[in-house]
């Protein structure tokens, strides 16, 4: 019994360091090892490996407490209007302070302060333009409940449709992307506004997208933009079976909506960014 316990000891120790480091690659292997210790820790209890498998499957399936309990009982805003609005004291929000200064320096041009109520988040968006660079910038600030918290945003439009997003979003998204909407993920530990450019650039450069290519943002469209970007994206979801509309104005997750939430859910489990 005792050489168990320091099997497992042991374990947890080893993921909570590959679970600590900065690799992607690690933190990965972090996960598998915290499902080879629910494993084994089913396996002694119950002394055979159906055991152990139930017990790493709890990790597995754990996020559909969530979506039956409370998900899928939700109903959002199909129009959801952007409100323009003083932008709350950025001091509360981590690293949103350090961003506006660093967007400012590198001579992005503030446009505009708005928000909207989201699925009981509030959604505060400062918008930029950099001419020059022909593309916007989001720092987007999120309340919900006690949970504060904050991410960046850099758009780039070709003058054929297509747009090209960097993001440290530090979650999978909800609803799927569009087909002319391409997403460069970064880890959420990438919050220096300089390396988000500098990533935003290379992600341009890769995707074969030159100067000649971009589209000049209308910054007096912006908050429009993202209203028709969000109601693009509702329409998608919609066609894909993901979501259901409602006379009453608004939608909510099909069963195939669920289970592509929880896929989300997975992703976020095992990156923790």
């Amino acid at each position: 019994m005792f050489q168990k316990a320091l099997i497992l000891v042991g374990l947890g120790i080893l993921a909570a360091a590959f679970r600590g480091c900065g690799k992607g690659y690690l933190k990965k292997a972090g996960a598998l090892l915290v499902l080879l210790l629910s494993f084994l820790l089913g396996y002694f209890v119950f002394k055979n490996w159906m055991g152990g498998l139930a017990v790493a499957s709890i990790w597995i399936f754990l996020p559909w407490v969530e979506l039956l309990s409370r998900t899928r009982k939700l109903r959002f805003p199909v129009n959801n209007r952007l409100a323009r609005e003083k932008a709350p004291n950025l001091q509360f929000f981590p690293d949103a302070a350090a961003a506006a200064h660093a967007l400012e320096n590198h001579f992005f041009e503030p446009v505009n302060s708005s928000g909207w109520h989201w699925a009981g988040m509030h959604q505060h968006f400062i918008t930029y333009w950099h001419p020059e660079e022909c593309a916007t910038a989001t720092i987007c600030l999120c309340e919900q409940e006690d949970v504060v918290f904050s991410f960046l945003s850099i758009t780039t439009e070709t003058k054929g449709g297509e747009r090209y997003r960097t993001t440290n979003f530090p979650f999978a998204s909800m609803l799927k992307a569009c087909d002319n909407l391409v997403h460069n993920h970064l880890p959420c530990k990438q919050k220096d506004f300089e390396g988000v450019l500098d990533q935003h650039r290379a992600f341009l450069e890769d995707r074969g997208v030159t100067d000649k290519d971009l589209l000049m943002p209308d910054p007096e469209n912006i908050d429009n933009l993202i209203e028709a970007e969000m109601q693009d994206q509702l329409r998608h979801n919609e066609a894909a079976g993901l979501i259901a509309t409602h006379a009453d104005g608004t939608f909510s997750y099909t069963g195939k909506g669920l289970l592509f939430l929880w896929r989300q859910f997975l992703k976020d489990m095992i990156r923790l960014c």
